[in-house]
């Protein structure tokens, strides 16, 4: 029951309660999984970095960030899915978990056709170190690359994100 508590407290803590600080810093994130494109299912990999703002306190890694950047998909199922997209983010650190809500647009290619791509989406992360962790992203959206199709992935990897400097 104890640990219950604390992991609630932890959960719900205020990152205001901490030293937070307007700060900035970036993410890089791998992972693999499966995905399912246009009712096929397939094995995915993703690579995702970009740059995140926020008021957080680097030394406990607790606050919340907003954030933008790149992620770049391929899924080789019966029809070879790549894709790159804009990605903007938010979301909470909590000491060694935090999780983030996501949406992108981007392109995609699915053999020879070019289309939009969709996504919407969350993750979150358990860190193993103070800027490296294990995650887990889920997204579901559309494409249009080879006709309108929907689209969705779970993926595992590992991230990295490490705080620039405090913004004074």
């Amino acid at each position: 029951m104890r640990l219950f508590l604390t992991a609630l407290a932890l959960a719900l803590a205020n990152p205001a309660l901490a030293l937070t600080d307007p700060t900035t810093g970036s993410w890089l994130e791998l992972s693999g999984g499966g995905a399912v494109v246009g009712g096929a299912l397939a094995p995915q990999a993703e690579l995702s970095l970009g740059a995140w703002q926020g008021p957080y306190d680097p030394s406990y890694a607790i606050g919340h960030f907003q954030g933008a950047g790149l992620t770049l998909r391929v899924a080789p199922g019966d029809a070879l899915t790549a894709s790159a997209s804009a990605e903007v983010r938010g979301g909470k650190d909590v000491i060694v978990v935090g999780w983030y809500r996501f949406a992108s647009l981007g392109a995609e290619t699915r053999d020879d056709s070019l289309g939009a791509l969709a996504l919407v989406g969350g993750g979150a992360r358990f860190r193993l170190r103070p800027h490296y962790a294990v995650h887990a992203r889920l997204e579901a959206g559309i494409g249009s690359a080879g006709g309108v199709h929907g689209q969705g992935a779970l993926t595992l990897g590992l991230a990295w994100t490490r705080p620039w400097t405090h913004a004074d």
